[in-house]
């Protein structure tokens, strides 16, 4: 797979954060990368995702920070349906469920945040 040039680029709508080492341990967390915030009306809203996920998974590529989802992001087009494994806080436990989210087209999503600002 190759990457995917910037007309194609695409994007999720979340904001991610890295999680500590500490954090990992302390809360009993998955590693992964952890989703601070959701964009309303984006691919990831749409898909089900929420703030406090941990995505774990990208097309069945694991996932253990920031960095490697954009990574994998690269290499996906606009428009794709990806398959993505997320951990979900229930009461002290994680649940793994699994999501189909469909790729938005990062220059839309550029377009209207111009907009807005």
């Amino acid at each position: 797979r190759d990457k995917v040039d910037t007309d194609d680029a695409s994007y999720l709508g979340v904001e991610i954060a890295d999680l500590s080492t500490e954090a990992i341990q302390m809360f009993s967390m998955p590693e992964g990368a952890f989703v601070s915030s959701v964009q309303s009306g984006s691919p990831a809203e749409d898909a089900g995702l929420k703030k406090g996920d941990i995505i774990t998974k990208f097309d069945g590529s694991s996932v253990t920070s920031k960095q490697d989802l954009k990574t994998q992001l690269a290499y996906y087009a606009a428009g794709e349906e990806v398959p993505v494994t997320i951990q979900r806080q229930n009461g002290s436990e994680y649940e793994e469920q699994k999501v189909t989210i469909t790729l938005g087209k990062l220059s839309d999503y550029q377009d209207s945040q111009q907009e807005t600002n």
